[in-house]
This record gives C-alpha cells, sequence and structure tokens, in this order.
C-alpha cells in the first residue's frame, strides 16, 4: 500500500509539506521543493485544497487553488518556497512543472495535515479527486 505514496516523494524533483510549526503566533506548514538533479532547475507549482477529510466532517469536497509561484532549485538542494496556514484534516494536491533535457516534466504529491482520525470515505474520495486512488479499481 505504501508503494505509490514512496513513489511520489522520490521523484527527482518534489514539492512537499513538513509538519506544522508555529510562525508568528500561527500554526502554519511549510512547502519544500526538492531537487535530487545534478543541475538546477526553475520549477512552478501550485497547490489545492481538496476538502477535510476530518472523521467527522461533511463540508463539501471541492478543488481549491490555495498557493502558486515559481521557484529556483539548486542541485541536489532542498528550500523552503512557501507556507499556509495549518488547518487540520486538510487534504492537499501539490502540483508543479520544470523543464529537464526533453522537455517539460510534470509532477504531483500530497498532503494531509494532523492527526490521522479521518473519515476514510472522504480520504478517499481525496484520492479519486487527486487521481492518486491507487487502491480500487
Amino acid at each position: 500500500m505504501a508503494f505509490y505514496y514512496i513513489k511520489r516523494s522520490q521523484q527527482p524533483v518534489c514539492f512537499m509539506f513538513d509538519e506544522p510549526v508555529e510562525i508568528g503566533g500561527k500554526q502554519k506548514i511549510n512547502l519544500y521543493g526538492v531537487s535530487d538533479l545534478q543541475r538546477g532547475v526553475k520549477a512552478t507549482y501550485r497547490v489545492f485544497r481538496l476538502g477535510n477529510v476530518g472523521k467527522d466532517e461533511e463540508s463539501e469536497m471541492k478543488k481549491t487553488l490555495v498557493l502558486e509561484g515559481n521557484c529556483e532549485l539548486a542541485d541536489n538542494s532542498s528550500r523552503l518556497v512557501a507556507s499556509i496556514d495549518f488547518e487540520p484534516h486538510a487534504f492537499y494536491k501539490i502540483e508543479w512543472t520544470y523543464e529537464d533535457e526533453n522537455g517539460e516534466v510534470t509532477g504531483a504529491n500530497s498532503y494531509l495535515a494532523g492527526d490521522p482520525f479521518i473519515s476514510l470515505e472522504r480520504y478517499v474520495k481525496a484520492l479519486d479527486m487527486a487521481g492518486f486512488n491507487d487502491f480500487t479499481e
């Protein structure tokens, strides 16, 4: 089951959130850009909130753009590119593009904020919305 999560997190260029931290008195999650390439790259990223997958949550699941930007990633590096407010049980899809010798490369990853006490039904719906449901047929 972990194969697809690990595969997405081990892309040569990847964007991922860290655990929540307090910044200026507010809980935030930091978005990092990571490159395992042997050269620097310019990347464009977008983060979508797909909904809240909390156990007792009933709000609508919908894809909402919450962050976008551009950054440069040095070879073999990781860097903080942005921060957003922490929202428990929010499910995010992170998308990015960069250029390599063969043209444009796209990637995607996901992040579930907070503790794992979630609704399986809402989590599977979020995976479906993200195109990451590799577990059901």
